[in-house]
């Protein structure tokens, strides 16, 4: 809550206030007031913890987005590797309890819970980060996107690389290491989006390779599915008829149980 003790000075009634919300990777919320006559602002945070469910879908989004999050902590050589390390094994902990009953509801606000907390040190560690480290990663996540749209994009994603650009200049300007990291994100989630349809074609290939090594929950049905992708990928591979494929494939691998990395991918990212 802002009051009158909050402000520097008596503020007119009726004056304008402009209101910004913000969200951090934690989750947590916070309204920023912006008081023109006084040329003020002021932050609260807006409590959140009281969490009466949490969608299924939407929480395993967040776990996966986490992962990709904590893989680039793993790929940076100027964060102490023993934090790292510790964060790794938390967010695996984390993963396999909403793994275990992932339709329990407590579980769920609980895995959330750990999650946000998690999601704290993370940005703790990447604030530790060299900026040289994460400006080469920023460009190098920015060059790669660029190459992949001007093999497979259109006009609708060439202005969403054109309005990246911007954003990619305004934070090496600042050298803001808060919001490089999901800058970074959101370049090689729409990089992988791209080039999807080739990911699914490989996934499937990959699995069809190493169909004995894999500890699949029904081997029959693997069997059946993998022989109905392949087809498909010889007769007219689409992302429509090769995505439940790979969905149901990967389910039944037990991906989820057992973290799998085929051909450097982060399996999760395929599933649509």
């Amino acid at each position: 809550m802002i009051s009158g003790a909050n402000l520097p000075a008596l503020l007119p009634e009726n004056s304008d206030v402009e209101l910004k919300i913000k969200i951090d990777r934690s989750q947590k919320m916070y309204v920023q007031a912006f008081f023109p006559y006084l040329e003020y602002t002021s932050e609260i945070e807006v409590p959140t913890d009281r969490v009466q469910s949490v969608d299924t879908n939407w929480l395993a989004n967040e776990i996966r987005k986490a992962n990709i999050s904590i893989e680039d902590l793993k790929n940076s050589e100027s964060i102490d590797k023993i934090k790292v390390e510790k964060i790794v094994q938390e967010f695996e902990e984390i993963r396999k309890k909403f793994e275990r009953n992932k339709d329990d509801v407590d579980n769920k606000i609980e895995v959330l819970s750990n999650l946000r907390k998690l999601l704290k040190k993370v940005d703790q560690l990447i604030e530790e980060m060299e900026w040289p480290d994460l400006e080469k990663r920023l460009k190098e996540a920015f060059y790669n996107l660029e190459k992949v749209n001007a093999e497979k994009g259109d006009k609708r994603t060439t202005q969403i690389v054109n309005r990246l650009r911007i954003d990619v200049e305004n934070v090496i300007q600042k050298q803001d290491k808060k919001i490089a990291p999901q800058l970074i994100e959101d370049m090689e989630r729409l990089a992988f989006e791209l080039e999807r349809l080739e990911h699914l074609i490989g996934f499937i290939l990959v699995l069809d390779r190493d169909f004995d090594s894999i500890p699949w929950k029904d081997r029959n049905s693997a069997r059946i599915m993998l022989n109905k992708g392949k087809e498909i990928i010889f007769e007219a591979p689409s992302i429509e008829r090769l995505q439940p494929i790979v969905n149901e494939l990967y389910d039944n691998a037990g991906f989820d149980e057992h973290r799998h990395s085929v051909s450097g991918i982060d399996d999760s990212l395929l599933i649509g």
